[in-house]
């Protein structure tokens, strides 16, 4: 409840696009935009620079951190999300 997560395609086509959802079945909403990297609107304006980007966003659509890759993005989620030690 305190995370979602979307996948925004890259994929060009539509066909592309349905067989990548069809073959990996992600666990989250994707959007399929038909445009791939500087002609995507939503990669322009995150500033993704390839397919395995993975942006954190705050509630207000700000960027708090990015990641080439979920090993990259976790200790940033475990800052977040784990509560902090007893003293």
């Amino acid at each position: 409840e305190r995370l979602t997560a979307v996948g925004i395609s890259l994929d060009v086509t539509r066909t592309t696009y349905r067989e990548f959802v069809e073959a990996h079945r992600p666990g989250w909403p994707q959007c399929f935009v038909g445009a791939m990297f500087w002609d995507n609107p939503v990669a322009v304006r995150f500033g993704v620079t390839g397919p395995s980007d993975l942006i954190l966003l705050d509630p207000d659509g700000r960027v708090m951190t990015r990641a080439h890759g979920l090993d990259e993005l976790l200790p940033k989620l475990d800052e977040l999300f784990l509560p902090a030690p007893a003293h």
